[in-house]
């Protein structure tokens, strides 16, 4: 009440004066002060405290303590109730976690100004063994703290192909599975993983300080479990840094595609990457009935690649079999019960097929060949890709969905009788002179 300040800034706006005046002078109108404030002012009023230098009747206690903060001082009140009274004592989860062989009671010197430490064990305050004072006084600070300051805690971490990556408690025994488990387990669609482990070698006179494990580990998915198929799983160490890899065939990006004329067409997943054509033929309920091998086809990357389907379905472990890749379509087709005939024939165009019927048939349907037509210069293409020469003495059968192509002779370049006998002539000296040197040497 002695003394109370008002700052305002003077008539130029360039300083700040200081007018002190008593407050309860103030409030009693004993003294006449312009009462009005100005934007800018500022009013301090002083504590006791801070005038007298006087400690405040309270105690301070933080840390691991369930309420922090000041407290009262009542008479002959002790450490222990300080404690009972900010909690944790009293519960049997949170003082197993308080360190109780350390504690820290800051308290002022005589000259009111510098603080000293006064250790104190909690365990022996509370079952009265402690020779300590435990009486309190104003301006005492108590600091409380956990058994985590001072008993590390074991740690290792794990990031990569998990759901909740991080660092996590090492508990007794735990293995790279558990690991996996307390991060929430690998995210979905993956089936295998490498994971590689980092760890700190406490051989001091070790030239690498760290080392480097790898493990390949397959999941199995089994509904409501989660398990690896190896019992034998590797056991942590403290401060084993983990780091699992992405499964290289992950279900989601594991797909082929079959089409067509199958009872259940549509993506599946590859188990392995050894699945064959068959395997998926088989598992997309196999072929309808008016399925046609012959007409169908592979498709990786937009490419169609040439199979011999019929040999495929008929054997599966023929070397025919294909293994298929990620993104592969697979298209079954059906009869068309149409021959094409193209080329040097008077009527080009499409025919209905017959079975048993040859090349020559279907050419003489088309009208035969024109003058320009040359069958040295004819084949069969095949639906699977597959083609067969027409010659002289050779009439390839036809197969429903083929096309017959008629060559023409001006495709074809004249037969050139200088040229050949030339040619004829060069093979004839270069044996002549190997035969020599073959003389020569047995000589």
């Amino acid at each position: 009440m002695d003394r109370a300040e008002l700052s305002r800034w003077n008539f130029n706006k360039m300083e700040r004066e200081l007018i002190t005046f008593r407050l309860d002078s103030l409030l009693s109108s004993q003294i006449s002060l312009d009462k009005r404030l100005f934007m800018g002012d500022s009013v301090r009023i002083y504590s006791k405290e801070e005038i007298t230098g006087k400690i405040p009747n309270e105690v301070l206690i933080s840390g691991f303590v369930k309420r922090e903060g000041f407290y009262p001082i009542s008479e002959e009140m002790t450490v222990l109730d300080l404690l009972f009274a900010a909690g944790g004592i009293d519960d049997p989860a949170h003082f197993n976690k308080m360190f109780l062989k350390r504690a820290d009671l800051n308290r002022f010197n005589e000259d009111k100004i510098t603080k000293k430490i006064i250790r104190f064990d909690i365990e022996k305050l509370i079952n009265g063994s402690s020779g300590f004072d435990i009486t309190l006084y104003p301006g005492d600070e108590i600091k409380i703290y956990s058994e985590d300051m001072f008993i590390p805690v074991n740690t290792i971490s794990i990031y990569g192909n998990v759901r909740s990556a991080g660092e996590y408690e090492l508990k007794s025994n735990m293995t790279l599975f558990d690991a996996i488990a307390q991060a929430d387990g690998i995210n979905s669609g993956h089936k295998f993983i490498n994971a590689e482990i980092a760890r700190h070698k406490r051989n001091p006179g070790a030239k690498n300080k760290t080392q480097i494990i790898i493990l390949n580990k397959k999941f199995e998915n089994v509904p409501g479990t989660f398990e690896l198929n190896n019992n034998n799983d590797l056991l942590l160490s403290p401060n084993d840094h983990i780091i699992l890899r992405d499964d290289p065939y992950p279900i989601e990006k594991n797909l082929v595609n079959i089409s067509g004329y199958v009872i259940y067409p549509g993506d599946y997943i590859l188990e392995s990457p050894n699945t064959k054509v068959s395997e998926i033929i088989e598992r997309a309920g196999g072929l309808r009935p008016d399925a046609f091998p012959k007409a169908s086809t592979l498709s990786r990357n937009g490419n169609l690649i040439n199979l011999s389907f019929s040999k495929i379905i008929k054997n599966p472990r023929s070397k025919h079999n294909f293994g298929l890749l990620p993104g592969d379509s697979i298209s079954i087709g059906s009869n068309t019960n149409i021959v094409k005939v193209l080329g040097a024939v008077y009527s080009p165009g499409n025919y209905r097929f017959y079975e048993g019927y040859r090349a020559s048939d279907y050419i003489n349907m088309a009208g035969g060949y024109t003058e320009d037509g040359l069958r040295r210069s004819s084949y069969v293409k095949y639906i699977d890709g597959k083609s067969d020469k027409l010659g002289l003495f050779k009439n390839p059968k036809v197969e429903d969905s083929s096309e017959i192509y008629i060559g023409f002779k001006s495709e074809t370049e004249p037969f050139n009788l200088t040229e050949y006998a030339s040619t004829l002539s060069s093979i004839y000296a270069d044996i002549s002179q190997v035969m020599i040197l073959i003389s020569l040497a047995k000589n």
